[in-house]
């Protein structure tokens, strides 16, 4: 197995020739050795992309591996809380992935290709794979330098996509499920209808020699629809609005590979376990495979995981008498924040928030919490430390139920 990350090197993806050019705004993100572009027209503009039209973004960083031989499978199994053997030929399992302590590594999906191999894309996990391949007959490839990804979001990426590709039946392709296609010259690349802002949407994993073609062709299909390209910022809110988890923000990645944060140290709140996250339905303890974790999993359920995973609404004029006592303007950032905020009850720690950001859909300041499970229930009131220049204040905050918006994926 290889990895193609390198550290000394950062670069654009294979997108890059097409998306700068659409970078009017010149403001790039990182994301692991690549820049991605942050917004291209405006927040407002490719948010409204995002819940009442359609967007396009470009998602190659994800490091993605391909599995394959006769213990793929099994080896996939062994590492999985989720049954594999139940997998379908062109289906994709979304599923924690966790370490001997019951902590996750990650959450991100499996697919199941035609040609019987598997898939994955999501945070660099090539120590942690070699450390357990060893009785498994499986080959593991880094393909990430292979393959681009392009999430098309959006009520309108239907449409967008018939065009594309016309002549096969894309309403009927289930949430979770995918199938190799051809654009009209000839091009082959994966189609997979998943989301990762709540809305309806599709994936397209897109050969490194093809992906300008697929780039210009997509953007041609879409250009009667309203097509609009799509920064970091934007599916980042929108993946909050949808309460969907981000690894290194919601929580620390445990295991090996891990390689940025949100904290500056581990300790027992950065580190989660899916029951802690609402991601309890995605481990099967009865399937018949032992799994890396379940012992302690199977333990942490049969007590109650002492946290849960829950929404966030900020008062915001608290924050404006903070500013206002120390003579300053209000100021909050119009991205997502990567700050841990302190949650307290009483005087007493509870929990902590993460991913706060300015929604202008929800006209409202969000974020996601986990807190004592005694206290996740919506319309809880606590308080959270908030820093303005050199002061900080509790500001109040009142607990949520997760989504903020519909989940229209399956829709």
């Amino acid at each position: 197995m290889t990895a193609d990350f390198d550290p000394s090197v950062f670069t654009g993806t294979m997108f890059n020739r097409r998306t700068a050019q659409l970078n009017h705004a010149a403001r790039w993100v990182a994301w692991d050795q690549y820049h991605l572009p942050e917004v291209f027209v405006g927040l407002e503009v490719e948010l409204g992309a995002i819940h009442d039209g359609v967007m396009v973004e470009d998602k190659s960083p994800m490091t993605k591996y391909s599995f394959s031989g006769p213990g793929a499978a099994d080896f996939l199994d062994y590492l999985l809380p989720r049954d594999v053997s139940k997998i379908e030929v062109n289906q994709l399992y979304y599923t924690p992935w966790c370490d001997h302590d019951g902590k996750l590594i990650d959450e991100h999906p499996v697919f199941r290709l035609d040609d019987g191999s598997y898939v994955n894309s999501g945070n660099p996990m090539t120590l942690w794979f070699e450390q357990h391949r060893g009785r498994f007959d499986v080959e593991i490839e880094d393909i990430s330098a292979k393959f681009g990804v392009l999430a098309m979001q959006g009520p309108k990426s239907l449409n967008v996509l018939e065009a594309l590709i016309p002549g096969e039946d894309w309403q009927s392709l289930r949430f979770a499920r995918g199938r190799r296609a051809q654009l009209p010259g000839g091009v082959e690349l994966y189609v997979w209808r998943v989301g990762f802002t709540g809305q309806p949407g599709f994936e397209f994993w897109v050969p490194r020699e093809v992906a300008l073609e697929v780039y210009d062709a997509i953007m041609a299909a879409g250009e009667p629809h309203g097509i609009v390209p799509c920064g970091h910022n934007a599916q980042n809110i929108a993946r909050v609005e949808a309460g969907i988890l981000m690894p290194g923000l919601e929580y620390m990645t445990a295991g090996p590979d891990a390689l940025v944060a949100a904290y500056e140290s581990t300790d027992s709140e950065t580190l989660s376990s899916p029951l802690e996250l609402n991601l309890g339905r995605f481990v099967d303890f009865d399937k018949p495979a032992d799994f890396v974790g379940r012992d302690a999993l199977l333990e942490e359920h049969q007590r109650g995981p002492a946290r849960a995973l829950m929404g966030l609404e900020v008062n915001w004029n608290d924050i404006v008498s903070l500013y206002d006592r120390i003579g300053a303007p209000p100021e909050i950032s119009r991205r997502i924040s990567w700050t841990r905020y302190p949650l307290e009850h009483e005087g007493h720690h509870v929990g902590h928030a993460s991913s706060v950001c300015w929604s202008p859909v929800l006209r409202k300041m969000i974020g996601l919490c986990q807190v004592r499970t005694d206290l996740a229930q919506a319309g809880t009131a606590l308080a959270m430390e908030w820093h303005a220049e050199s002061e900080s204040a509790d500001v109040g905050v009142t607990v949520a139920d997760l989504p903020f918006i519909e989940d229209k994926r399956r829709g």
